[in-house]
């Protein structure tokens, strides 16, 4: 049995960390997510089986009810005549993060060895995104070149525009630069998981870097704020918070500071760039065509799958995606989805302040990107796990046991 835990366990630290560095779920066309999942999957269940492992019938009865409201919706959207590969597509997206909480057990992987490993995935893939970007600026890499790379290995376009041109420095932004916008929570957190503050010093900056390069003005202010909550209830002055302080300050003058403010980063934030103009238009587009479909399908919803091709760019995934599964689940549907998240939260997680305003800050990202429809939300959250989660006192027995792992 204990070879089943070590599969349990390294197949699911291994898809912890692929998705922080990987594009897309799959190498070469293989699918490593979702073996990674397979794997972990059917260890932890021969494992929860054989060894009459206790599960928690309340997270159980959520999981269960779901999969019953997901599958209710994708019924509608076939039933409404959506195509099928989309159903299927929203659905597996829908499930995806639900699946990776499911999957976590802290008497297996233990919570340092958690953060250990997101760490050391936001690191590498902030570490090979400036890598990148300082190779295209120096003319070393062709952005062209760039592009081919990340779409043969991962299958992956990268949408992209020039942030700098007098440097040639392009915007590299991915999904899952919205897991290394929340990073700095652990990273500082109290429960050291770095001990030497060189390293957490060179991470913080590689990952001020990588958040740089994503351009992204929600994830940009996400990260200020994710840098800063650790901090918010230390009085005693330390190294950890004096760098901190340091390297904050400096990025909240870069970008609040309107005299000296470099052109480059101040076009991101203005309302008459016109990049900025065709991105929140689309936004403002879908909008109007959202709350028109919410009255039309207010009760049973569309069903996952459904979209209109005339206020969309990917297929049947709205960037307003919060608002649009109002339309696609149906009012009531929608209250009972929310009902069980807000549950889920309530029993799993410590309800003070930080954790409101991470989680928070964390389901609003729905609001204007398509973030939710993946398993880099289920990690995302199981990150806030990691820092506000709530443990029975066998199971914090052994997490303190385990923590010197790995």
């Amino acid at each position: 049995m204990s070879v089943l835990v070590k599969i349990y366990k390294y197949a699911f630290i291994l898809l912890i960390f692929t998705t922080f560095v990987f594009m897309t779920g799959s190498l070469y066309g293989i699918d490593i997510k979702l073996f990674l999942a397979g794997v972990s999957s059917f260890a932890l269940i021969v494992i929860l089986y054989s060894q009459k492992k206790t599960i928690n019938k309340f997270n159980l009865a959520l999981l269960v009810s779901f999969f019953v409201l997901y599958f209710f919706s994708a019924l509608i959207g076939i039933l409404k005549g959506f195509n099928e590969s989309y159903v299927l597509g929203e659905l597996i997206g829908l499930l995806s993060p639900i699946l990776v909480i499911a999957l976590y057990r802290s008497d297996f992987v233990s919570i340092i060895t958690l953060k250990k490993t997101m760490l050391y995935g936001a690191f590498t893939y902030s570490l090979l995104k400036v890598m990148a970007a300082t190779l295209i600026s120096t003319g070393v890499l062709s952005f062209t070149t760039f592009f081919n790379t990340i779409e043969t290995i991962f299958g992956y376009r990268l949408v992209s525009m020039l942030i700098s041109q007098e440097y040639n420095i392009v915007r590299i932004y991915i999904v899952n630069d919205l897991l290394i916008a929340f990073t700095p929570i652990i990273l500082f957190s109290a429960q050291k998981v770095i001990k030497s503050k060189i390293l957490i010093t060179i991470t913080y900056i590689t990952l001020l870097l990588s958040m740089l390069l994503c351009y992204s003005r929600f994830l940009l202010v996400i990260y200020l704020i994710a840098s800063l909550l650790p901090f918010f209830s230390i009085v005693k002055l330390n190294i950890n918070k004096v760098i901190i302080s340091v390297f904050t300050l400096g990025f909240s003058l870069i970008y609040l500071t309107i005299n000296g403010l470099p052109e480059s980063i101040s076009k991101r934030f203005s309302t008459s760039d016109i990049n900025n103009i065709s991105s929140d238009g689309i936004r403002n587009e879908q909008f109007e065509a959202i709350v028109k479909m919410i009255s039309e399908n207010l009760f049973l919803g569309a069903g996952i799958g459904s979209y209109s091709s005339q206020y969309i760019r990917t297929e049947y995934i709205y960037e307003l995606q919060w608002l649009s599964m109002v339309f696609k689940f149906g009012f009531p549907a929608f209250i009972i989805l929310v009902t069980l998240i807000l549950l889920y939260l309530n029993k799993n997680f410590k309800i003070n302040y930080k954790s409101l305003i991470s989680i928070s800050l964390l389901l609003s990202s729905g609001l204007f990107n398509p973030y939710l429809q993946s398993t880099v939300m289920g990690v995302a959250m199981l990150l806030m796990y990691s820092e506000y989660h709530l443990l029975e006192s066998k199971e914090k027995e052994v997490t303190i046991l385990r923590s010197l792992e790995l």
